[in-house]
């Protein structure tokens, strides 16, 4: 067994041409004309070529499930023609070619037919079709004339024969067992991108004069009839800009000019600064919950800031003072080891919000919110402000709310009058949540659409506690469809 793995390991005293010989071969048979019939068939048969890509439960699937060696004979169940040569070639052809991007892992396999399995299987089908061919020949006479005693025994000791041949054979036919192997997992997506490469390649090889082959036109019906005609164009790569205009602010335009590098913060000018920052708190215990007191006396000392701001660790528990603070999401690029907590100076005015019925003086108010929305687009403004407006006519099965900070509105809601609950019951388990006995059948409500100034985001209960108390409901309903933004306020 060693001296097997010594001479596997030994190095070669000549130099084999036949491994380069080999692939040279299939380097030239597999020719940009093949390779052009090969996508002009993807193109023609897009069902088919979706169907060859399924998962171990022989669904179809976009992930990456199929091993590049087991395409070309997916393909040929398919219906394409693949004859020896592209089968053999065709994982080469993509990773040489087209680049196609796969991963690797191992996954279990049936080992390919051996040359004494093929020679079995062929030798069961020749003897199965001559005992065919015998039991047709002698079928009438057997009708017409009864065997003798030495003839039944010859046909049972023949049949006993048969039948241990049979045996043996589909025995040794019989495929191994699998086994661990590494594949190279590729999905139809991989598939689709490596194509065009290699169609991107094949033209620029006849646009340069480097190949003999030219006829693209079976390939550009095939892609016109799809929709997707070849792109020829180049796109040119914008100018560089000699000098960037970071900010109108003349002072911070030329901050960041004199910047040279990825790490450097510099501080920024005066006028700039509208925060100001909690370093070192401390409190007894016993008074924690009357640490928001602080808040007034802290925006005092900064007149001219709006923000105050503080950073903890993530694994630290919030203290009664950050229960009026927002936390900040982080953005996916955030490497930043500790939490961002955010106040405004308004937010100190909680206490005097006021939730009336909303009149006709707030729509202009209410339009400014939804317009500020960032998750607002196209004409949605427009048409929520129309639901606004209807909702304070009588007949309407709408009810609007607002929110007020002395003559500023903060918070606009829409709520239905009533909901269509038996539909409720019946699709959802509203049951496990609310006992409907204890509510009565005019005491459901839907919210329709609700807008919030962020800085009172912390005061959504107190909101939400009078939408009930003033619209005399004791359920809410928000139903989520399809492309529902999901608001704030959940």
């Amino acid at each position: 067994m060693q001296a097997a793995k010594d001479a596997q390991n030994k190095k070669p005293e000549h130099f084999d041409l036949e491994p380069f010989k080999k692939a040279f071969k299939s380097f030239i048979t597999i020719s940009a004309e093949f390779r052009s019939q090969l996508r002009t068939h993807f193109a023609q048969k897009q069902d088919d070529l979706i169907n060859c890509f399924r998962d171990e439960h022989e669904e179809n699937s976009f992930k990456r499930c199929i091993d590049i060696r087991e395409i070309a004979p997916r393909l040929k169940t398919n219906g394409f023609p693949i004859d020896q040569q592209m089968e053999e070639n065709l994982g080469a052809l993509l990773l040489c070619f087209g680049d196609i991007a796969f991963e690797s892992g191992y996954g279990e396999r049936v080992p390919p037919e051996t040359d004494e399995q093929r020679k079995a299987k062929m030798l069961l089908e020749m003897r199965r079709a001559d005992r065919a061919k015998q039991g047709d020949g002698k079928g009438d006479k057997k009708l017409q004339k009864q065997l003798t005693t030495e003839e039944l025994e010859k046909k049972k000791k023949e049949d006993d024969d048969w039948k241990k041949e049979e045996e043996k054979l589909m025995n040794q036919m019989k495929p191994d067992k699998p086994m661990k192997v590494l594949l190279n997992l590729t999905s139809i997506h991989d598939l689709l991108n490596s194509v065009d490469d290699m169609a991107t390649y094949d033209r620029m090889l006849t646009e340069l004069a480097m190949t003999e082959f030219e006829q693209f036109d079976d390939e550009d019906r095939a892609l016109a009839a799809l929709g997707k005609p070849f792109d020829k164009g180049q796109q040119l790569l914008p100018e560089l800009e000699e000098h960037r205009k970071y900010s109108d602010d003349a002072q911070i335009q030329s901050i960041c000019e004199q910047i040279n590098d990825l790490v450097t913060i510099p501080d920024p000018p005066e006028s700039a600064k509208n925060a100001f920052a909690i370093t070192l708190f401390c409190m007894e215990a016993a008074v924690d919950s009357r640490s928001i007191d602080f808040l007034k006396y802290a925006f005092n000392l900064f007149p001219d800031r709006d923000y105050l701001i503080i950073t903890q660790p993530h694994t630290v528990p919030e203290n009664a003072l950050l229960s009026k603070f927002t936390l900040v999401p982080k953005t996916m690029n955030n490497t930043f080891a500790h939490v961002l907590y955010l106040i405004h100076r308004d937010y100190l005015l909680e206490q005097d919000i006021e939730v009336t019925r909303t009149t006709p003086e707030d729509y202009k108010q209410i339009s400014e919110l939804l317009f500020s929305n960032p998750t607002v687009t196209f004409d949605s403004p427009e048409l929520t402000m129309g639901m606004f407006k209807q909702a304070t006519s009588a007949d309407s099965p709408w009810i609007a709310f607002s929110a007020r900070v002395e003559d500023s509105v903060v918070a606009a809601f829409l709520i239905s009058k009533d909901v269509n609950l038996e539909y409720y019951v019946s699709h959802f388990h509203v049951q496990d949540q609310i006992l409907m006995g204890e509510h009565d059948r005019k005491g459901h409500s839907r919210l329709v659409y609700s807008i919030i100034n962020p800085i009172f985001e912390k005061s959504t209960r107190f909101l939400m506690k009078e939408l009930l108390r003033l619209s005399d409901k004791t359920s809410l309903y928000f139903e989520i469809q399809t492309k529902t933004v999901i608001p704030t306020i959940f």
